[in-house]
């Protein structure tokens, strides 16, 4: 006997996760882990950020380049 089994997991959010399917048998039921990873962003900018000085009730802003080395991000139905 044998079994083939496609799963799409649509995880409810982006952290780990972990699952489990049970498959049931004439003879016996047994569980198959579905685990759920994602593969950790790697944000990396200048560092020190040297902010420009700012008074009471002013404002001041600064553009800081920021890049993610890490991750992936999979499109699907042309949304991100």
């Amino acid at each position: 006997m044998s079994l083939v089994l496609t799963i799409r997991y649509a995880a409810p959010g982006l952290g780990d996760l972990d699952d489990e399917v049970v498959l049931i048998t004439d003879e016996e039921a047994f569980k198959v882990p579905v685990i759920a990873r994602r593969t950790p962003p790697d944000i990396r900018m200048e560092s020190p950020i040297v902010a420009n000085p700012c008074w009471l009730g002013m404002r001041t802003e600064k553009v800081v380049k920021c890049t993610n080395t890490g991750g992936t991000m999979k499109r699907s139905n042309g949304k991100l």
